[in-house]
């Protein structure tokens, strides 16, 4: 490893606030341990707890012996809440906005010094990756749209292919230099996703399974309980395999919570930045509300409306903001909801689509109109990207 690098991870390190373990025992009737290749207050109504059951089960957090991936801790800087109306970004709750020169931006992720965004033109196609400094500085990143952050890390990581070899890649977003580049000899090429966490960057698509690599030695090992990387945070990876969906500890394979899926109700667990919480998102049927699993506590709790109208704080807190531009954040207890006070509201300016439609009167005149709807699909942007963009 580069001194460069052991240097950051050090300094990362040494300012992040890593709490306590859970304490074991919580709703603890046995640990299922997979195998290595088994196939303002107003608000708080929003929040209602909701009774263990249904076809799931909250299994005790437990403790991991690596504290390389323990849960990294609150982000150096205080981003609070990051969202994007159009191509303004706000962050800190709302405190600090941003406007870029681009039509919307998206995919918003956490760092520990401010939020990676990427910039699309109007017809979504990538123009380029930024960091939002928690000051309002702009930084532009010379860095892919699949590269991925952790909210406790100034890195961003992704793999690259050159004549068939895989390369990891590390960079600080800080200088936007890189500060690693790890070969994976090993690895077949082609599909090589990266999951920055903490310490250690997982990367998928690899005969022997999922590859990890530890930053601070560069040594590359085989994570005996990963099949594929979709999500990984906090040193906990969401899984689905036939008719069982789970949340499980990386270094011991111990499910944290676990659903068990039929054809009628399939879906998967979703992951907060730092693997604080997960949602539960159904892919068969519309969600008027979802499930919220506190995974420190073993406590659930039912927000309202889909999981995709929800972002991430940069501690892991689910928030939504109205129409109004009502900030609402949740988590294990009652709900806030604060009025931003936003120069550009979501969905203020729709677009509009629609077609022309003409009438005849009987003197013989006609009048056409466009008989329009409005399209809110892409006005608003919500942070926390922990899955692929």
């Amino acid at each position: 490893m580069s001194d460069h690098l052991h240097d950051l991870l050090a300094r990362e390190a040494g300012g992040l606030d890593v709490p306590r373990a859970p304490a074991s025992g919580i709703l603890a009737d046995g640990r299922r341990r997979r195998g290595r290749r088994r196939a303002t207050t107003g608000a708080a109504a929003l929040a209602a707890v909701v009774a263990l059951g249904g076809g799931y089960a909250l299994l005790d957090p437990g403790s991991s012996d690596r504290d390389a991936v323990e849960p990294a801790g609150l982000p150096t800087a205080d981003l609070g809440a990051a969202f994007a109306v159009g191509s303004t970004v706000h962050l800190r709750d709302g405190a600090v906005s941003v406007t870029l020169a681009a039509p919307r931006v998206g995919n918003l992720s956490y760092t520990s010094v401010g939020v990676v965004v990427q910039a699309y033109d109007a017809d979504q196609e990538p123009l380029g990756t930024h960091l939002v400094a928690a000051d309002g500085t702009v930084i532009d990143l010379d860095v892919p749209p699949s590269a991925t952050s952790d909210p406790g890390s100034s890195l961003l990581a992704w793999t690259t292919e050159d004549d068939g070899v895989v390369t990891l890649v590390v960079q600080d977003v800080r200088t936007d230099e890189r500060v690693a580049e790890v070969p994976l000899p090993d690895h077949p090429g082609g599909f090589a996703p990266a999951r920055l966490d903490g310490d250690h960057v997982y990367v998928g698509g690899g005969d022997a399974g999922v590859l990890d690599v530890d930053l601070r030695t560069e040594e590359v090992t085989v994570a005996p309980d990963l099949e594929v990387v979709d999500e990984v945070a906090g040193g906990r990876s969401n899984l689905g395999y036939g008719g069982h969906i789970a949340v499980i500890d990386v270094a011991t394979g111990e499910e944290i919570v676990a659903r068990d899926v039929t054809q009628d109700s399939a879906g998967y667990f979703q992951l907060s930045p730092g693997g604080r919480f997960a949602r539960y998102v159904d892919q068969v049927r519309s969600q008027r509300r979802f499930e919220l699993y506190d995974l420190a506590t073993g406590t659930s709790t039912t927000l309202p409306g889909s999981p995709g109208s929800w972002g991430w704080t940069a501690d892991g807190r689910p928030f939504t903001v109205s129409d109004l531009g009502d900030l609402v954040v949740c988590g294990s207890g009652p709900c806030t909801t604060t009025r931003l006070d936003l120069e550009v509201l979501p969905n203020q300016y729709p677009d509009e689509v629609g077609e022309e439609v003409c009438h005849e009167f009987a003197d013989g005149s006609s009048e056409c109109t466009t008989e329009r709807t409005e399209n809110h699909d892409d006005d608003l942007a919500l942070g926390g990207s922990t899955g692929w963009s």
